[in-house]
């Protein structure tokens, strides 16, 4: 995620949201990164990439992108000057029930933040692009998109029963939370593999799997917090 510096709008006009996504789709090729969900929204951008094995790639997409934007900002203002509210922040997500929520976070955040009624008519989000409304722009299908069904017809329906229900709080916090704060989304046993491939003693944030995905497989019991 990535977001504007207070009162700055990344997005003005139509042509602004569809060069952005021609520099995702070009920096897509280029670096050999997956696009598994997007979102534009006025003042800021979000992304669920995979660097395929090699996670410098999400550093070199991002800051490439970043420059792209700014340098294509400044041009259309006349102006020099800075656009991002600083870094952009990255959550590593857990496959599983946690990729797709975490598609799900980011493909309904224009019901909350861009006025919309119905996620279907908000042109600027993989969400069109998922369910055939519109083509043309860069979405890579997850493996755990394509393990709901064999048929994409059936698939599509599956998802969007899932992204009709109502997300809880604390799912939608613990999702919000993991990005703003550059933490991990995913259960405890996710959590411990993380710290034992970097050595590094990662946050515990509550419950393993997020409240009504699909599978049926119980929720693990909330674990305390460390410091």
């Amino acid at each position: 995620m990535q977001r504007a510096r207070a009162g700055e709008r990344i997005f003005r006009e139509v042509e602004e949201f569809h060069k952005y996504l021609l520099d995702v789709q070009d920096l897509r090729t280029k670096l050999g990164v997956r696009i598994y969900a997007w979102c534009l929204l006025s003042d800021q951008v979000n992304l669920l990439l995979d660097p395929m094995g090699d996670p410098q790639r999400i550093s070199e997409f991002m800051k490439s992108l970043s420059v792209r934007t700014v340098r294509r900002h400044n041009r259309i203002a006349k102006r020099n000057g800075r656009l991002w509210d600083g870094r952009y922040r990255s959550s590593p997500v857990q496959w599983g029930p946690w990729s797709l929520s975490s598609m799900r976070y980011i493909e309904t955040l224009p019901l909350s933040m861009a006025g919309v009624e119905h996620i279907d008519h908000y042109d600027w989000s993989s969400h069109v692009i998922r369910m055939g409304f519109m083509a043309g722009y860069p979405l890579d299908n997850h493996p755990d998109y394509l393990a709901l069904h064999s048929d994409e017809t059936e698939r599509q329906k599956l998802y969007r029963r899932l992204l009709t229900r109502e997300m809880g709080d604390a799912e939608w916090c613990r999702i919000h939370n993991a990005i703003h704060r550059s933490q991990l989304t995913g259960d405890d046993r996710f959590i411990d593999q993380v710290e034992k491939a970097t050595g590094v003693r990662m946050a515990r944030r509550g419950p393993g799997r997020p409240k009504g995905s699909l599978s049926r497989t119980p929720r693990r019991r909330k674990a305390r917090r460390r410091r």
